[in-house]
């Protein structure tokens, strides 16, 4: 369901940056994707200082970058420009991948869009991929996570 690998090397406290797909990507994309992530990570620096971090097509429907902030925080020009390659990938691919209409659901093992308007109508323990977690060891050990206690809980009210 998700692909961590290329993050093995970093801790659970590094920042991450999840980025959703609105379309399904092949395993053929994904490869592409990832290897151009990688390629950008490997100069990514902040003045001047290579960032110690990592970035994946995780599965399907998910782009993550992360960073360990502990070693070399990143700067607001080193975060725009891993910004930029983003908005790169999704011309080169034709995918949105800052679109917040949908959120996705793990339902019977798949990965499936719900508008978020919609969100309310489900139980609340469904599991919902949260897009909005801040570190890497919310991405490894408790993503996705039931609806009730993601960063979208406030729909349940």
């Amino acid at each position: 369901m998700k692909d961590l690998s290329v993050f093995e090397h970093l801790p659970d406290n590094a920042r991450v940056w999840l980025y959703q797909s609105n379309k399904e990507l092949s395993l053929d994309i994904q490869e592409n994707i990832t290897k151009e992530l990688q390629d950008f990570v490997a100069s990514w620096a902040a003045h001047g200082s290579q960032l110690f971090g990592a970035a994946a097509a995780i599965n399907e429907r998910f782009l993550l970058v992360a960073v360990d902030e502990a070693k070399v925080p990143p700067s607001g020009c080193s975060i725009d420009s891993s910004v930029r390659l983003i908005k790169t990938l999704e011309q080169k691919y034709g995918i949105d991948l800052f679109s917040r209409i949908n959120v996705f659901l793990l339902e019977e093992g798949k990965i499936v869009p719900l508008p978020y308007s919609e969100l309310s109508n489900c139980n609340e323990n469904v599991l919902v991929f949260d897009n909005l977690v801040q570190q890497l060891g919310e991405v490894r050990n408790n993503w996705p996570v039931a609806l009730r206690a993601s960063n979208f809980a406030s729909v349940l009210t």
